[in-house]
């Protein structure tokens, strides 16, 4: 211990804060309630990971209990070695969610130096077999895993490590390998072990433009898949099973759309009459669950009648679920074919065909099919345009709740942003007219109309930001913005602004983009480890006319460009620049896409160097030149 509270650099990263020096799960399920170990060490190096390790928090289900914790810190003092206890009356225990609740505890004395020691256990953990990483935002020297199950439970386990586990047959071989896996089986007492063991793991790095970090963590996630007796199979863990079980059967969660709720009969009728097709009813019965029902937050009490339709109905409020219910019962009530879809949004680890995951589902929708197309929908976001969902729902793999259960994709892939920009610059008397019409498209103008609330005083000022931005001063006029209230149609915004025009000038030099893709490289690391992960494939038009003043004319200007990230044109910049002297105007037209959402590591430095030539190509500028007088005709 001596030794390791005087060290402060590990080889594994030189210029690390702290190193986990030890860590190790249990996972045990037999005829008692699952139990879940943990045990941890750690050396804290810089003053930045004390808040890390000072404080504790460990989540768990509302029916798993958290004890057995104990903690020690450890310091030197004057070269003697001085340790610091948990206390029972340290621990603090906290509801979160309906469903969660965490136990904090302090660790005493942590400071630069510390080493820091801390175990804990929860009892009954729940559903499944619980996932272990073996990465951490800190390097760690040494991380195993171990779970000891029945042998009738069959599982399988997948991994995602930098190592390929090896499997070895002798359990002391775990102690000098750097990946290694154990099984073994008593088939006379009935249990099964397995262990992981992982040594000298890099820290984890979050990088922009990616998913969750259970995606891409070093990690193991084991899986039970059947219940086996001599010459008995019962099959556990596939999808259709576990939703069915879940959700369908739940007449707490998805249950409740199946049912007759004949209390939405007349409501219904009432919402869908004089609508002509099933696509009309639809939408008005989406738009009246989305304008007449609010989005409440979760509180400990109400989360019942936050989720029951009945209650949403009659209150008009509920939590997402329980709104997204409520619609998809008035759909079933209109004789719809509507259903639930339950999901893992981007801030979890996605879900997979082949995994059975409850617990990493967060979030649910709706889906309705008509004239065989299926429509996406979240009724809970009030500025959410019917057939459209939030960002963070397309994230993959997606269970579709019904009688005969099925799966659907949400990939970005599929969801395009068209966002159209329209932009005039002549002279009027002594001042260049700047006159802009921008049409936003579906995700676009819900990001501003959740950002905006429907102030338009703070539209005014992200108008007047922009401006600011350019090499030109200019001064906003007016301004307005149709269907800020009215999601279901195209978010426009106008405005126009002058320019102080100087005709004495012999040289002018104006900014032709006033809406410029990027101000700045959104890539800005120099390598990258993990893919680029965007949330929607982009369509930009920009299209922008310029009569150029009397008394001058065009010297010099951008010419016309085709901008392409790899020969498949996976993101595309075309500029199209053309000058009429004779008429003395001068255009642009521009149009970005995009092919794809996903770019590998691979393709970083291409994807890097592709926006830095866009920013590059938007930042040149007209270069006006006054007639001398042999010229003026």
């Amino acid at each position: 211990m001596k030794t390791l509270l005087q060290k402060s650099v590990f080889d594994i990263d030189t210029s690390a804060k702290a190193v986990i020096i030890y860590e190790k799960g249990w996972f045990e399920s037999f005829e008692s309630a699952p139990v879940y170990k943990l045990e941890r060490i750690v050396k804290i190096i810089g003053k930045d990971a004390v808040d890390d390790f000072a404080r504790i928090s460990v989540p768990a289900s509302k029916r798993s209990l958290v004890r057995k914790v104990t903690g020690e810190t450890y310091n030197l003092e004057n070269g003697e070695i001085v340790k610091q206890s948990v206390e029972k009356a340290d621990l603090i225990k906290e509801k979160i969610t309906a469903n969660t609740r965490v136990t904090k505890f302090a660790l005493p004395g942590v400071k630069t130096g510390s080493v820091v020691h801390y175990v804990y256990q929860i009892d009954n953990t729940g559903y499944g077999l619980p996932s272990w990483d073996f990465q951490n935002s800190y390097p760690t020297l040494y991380s195993e895993y171990e779970i000891n199950i029945p042998t009738i439970l069959k599982y399988s386990s997948v991994s995602n490590t930098s190592v390929p586990f090896k499997e070895v047959t002798r359990q002391r071989s775990l102690e000098d390998c750097n990946a290694c896996l154990y099984n073994s089986a008593n088939g006379n007492l009935g249990r099964q072990t397995s262990i992981w063991v992982r040594r000298n793991i890099p820290a984890f790095r979050t990088e922009p433009f990616m998913s969750a970090d259970a995606n891409y963590l070093e990690r193991v996630k084991p899986t039970v898949t059947s219940l086996e007796y001599p010459g008995y199979q019962f099959l556990l863990d596939n999808w259709e099973h576990a939703t069915e079980n879940v959700y369908y059967k739940n007449d707490e969660s998805c249950g409740q759309v199946f049912k007759g709720n004949a209390f939405l009969l007349d409501p219904v009728n009432q919402i869908i009459a004089g609508k002509n097709g099933d696509l009309e009813k639809a939408k008005a019965i989406y738009a009246f669950v989305r304008d007449h029902i609010t989005l409440k937050e979760e509180s400990f009490n109400d989360y019942k009648a936050l989720s029951d339709i009945s209650e949403v109905y009659k209150r008009k409020e509920g939590n997402s679920e329980g709104i997204n219910l409520l619609l998809i019962a008035m759909l079933r009530k209109a004789s719809l074919e509507a259903e639930p879809v339950v999901l893992a949004t981007r801030a979890s680890e996605r879900l997979h065909s082949f995994i059975v995951d409850i617990n990493a589902i967060d979030y649910m929708i709706g889906i309705v099919k008509i004239g065989g197309q299926d429509y996406v929908l979240d009724a809970s976001d009030k500025y959410m345009p019917f057939g459209t969902l939030p960002l963070s729902c397309y994230n993959g793999y997606c269970r579709i709740v019904s009688k005969k259960p099925d799966a659907v994709e949400l990939h970005p892939d599929g969801l395009t942003d068209k966002t159209t920009t329209i932009v005039s610059l002549a002279p009027v008397k002594d001042k260049l007219l700047l006159k802009v019409e921008q049409k936003l498209g579906n995700v676009s103008g819900t990001l501003l109309r959740n950002e905006l609330k429907e102030d338009t005083a703070k539209l005014k000022e992200k108008i007047q930001k922009g401006l600011s931005k350019l090499s030109t001063p200019l001064q906003l006029k007016q301004y307005s913005v149709n269907s800020l209230k009215n999601a279901d149609l195209p978010l426009v915004i106008r405005y126009e602004a002058e320019l102080p025009w100087n005709a004495d000038k012999d040289l002018v030099y104006l900014d032709p983009y006033f809406d410029k893709l990027c101000e700045q490289n959104p890539f800005t690391l120099t390598t990258r480890k993990f893919p680029i992960e965007l949330g929607y494939l982009s369509d930009n038009k920009y299209v922008f006319n310029f009569q150029v003043p009397e008394g001058y004319e065009v010297d010099d200007y951008p010419k016309s460009s085709v901008l392409k990230l790899s020969q498949e044109g996976l993101m595309q910049l075309k500029n199209t620049l053309v000058y009429d002297a004779e008429n003395k105007t001068f255009s642009i037209n521009c149009h970005f896409n995009q092919k794809t959402t996903v770019y590998t590591a691979d393709n970083y430095n291409q994807v890097r160097t592709f926006y830095d030539n866009v920013i590059a190509e938007q930042k040149k500028k007209i270069v006006l030149k006054k007639n001398t007088p042999a010229q003026v005709h």
